[in-house]
């Protein structure tokens, strides 16, 4: 088991913050639930290919915000109505992209990975417990006419809630997804803002499939689809896979971190300008 310094952790996630403030454009207010239970330690996997951490959830409410018996708390969080992605390649020029999972504090930068390069490495190119969001460099996640069948984000599941640790909350707590609430999740490109609809989340063994990017025909995507939508604890309405294209956020599962991932799919809505 590795611990982490939290102040390492806090002082990331304010470059983080600071990046929002410099890159995301004309925000709008949404209002999400939040996950309460904390941890105390931070376990991550030894093997190159475990991409993310165990941990527990997200700090809980101050005494100042503390709900009542059975309220229900609905933190603010903002939908980017553009994001600057000429700024973030001027800090690291391996930036594919930023991505925002509606309603949670899923809002970051991702980037092309050569290998797990970026497993210990910061966005701004530092030693980094957290890492950063990443995706493989053979991944084309920018051009819309070449536009991957399955775009598969990686990221940890940190013990002070920040990365991809909120994707696996959603397995823990469908009702959140069944609310609407984290209905989207949105893709920031260059030139355009793809969003996707979540279909599906669920707890499976990590050398299972669920991060496949290459498919023979459109029938092989659609049935690997199909395969994603069934294994899925939370059941939506079905979509029509035929034609389409899908993302993955992929992290470990609390509890099993070294045997097992979360993955959570959505399929692609809606394509339209980055204007920034």
């Amino acid at each position: 088991m590795a611990i982490y310094e939290n102040k390492n952790l806090e002082k990331e996630q304010e470059q983080i913050d600071e990046l929002i403030e410099n890159v995301i454009i004309d925000e709008t207010t949404e209002h999400p639930p939040e996950d309460n239970d904390v941890t105390e330690d931070t376990e991550r996997t030894e093997n190159p290919e475990d991409t993310t951490i165990e941990t527990g959830t997200t700090q809980p409410p101050t005494s100042e915000t503390k709900p009542e018996k059975n309220e229900e708390v609905k933190p603010t969080y903002s939908t980017p109505s553009a994001v600057n992605i000429d700024k973030l390649k001027d800090t690291n020029s391996d930036t594919q992209g930023w991505v925002y999972l509606e309603n949670s504090n899923i809002n970051y930068p991702f980037v092309h990975s050569t290998g797990n390069e970026y497993l210990r490495k910061s966005f701004y190119g530092k030693k980094s417990d957290a890492g950063t969001i990443y995706c493989y460099d053979n991944q084309n996640v920018t051009s819309i006419e070449n536009l991957d069948k399955n775009v598969v984000l990686y990221g940890h599941n940190m013990n002070n809630g920040t990365m991809f640790h909120y994707v696996d909350y959603l397995r823990r707590n469908t009702a959140t997804l069944k609310s609407g609430y984290n209905k989207y999740i949105y893709i920031y490109t260059e030139n355009h803002i793809y969003k996707y609809e979540i279909f599906s989340v669920y707890k499976i063994e990590k050398n299972e499939n669920f991060n496949q990017v290459y498919f023979k025909d459109d029938a092989d995507f659609v049935s690997f689809c199909n395969n994603l939508y069934n294994r899925s604890v939370y059941k939506g309405v079905k979509p029509d896979f035929s034609d389409k294209n899908i993302i993955t956020l992929a992290t470990c599962t609390s509890g099993s971190s070294k045997t097992h991932r979360t993955a959570l799919h959505a399929v692609l809505v809606e394509v339209k300008e980055n204007k920034y």
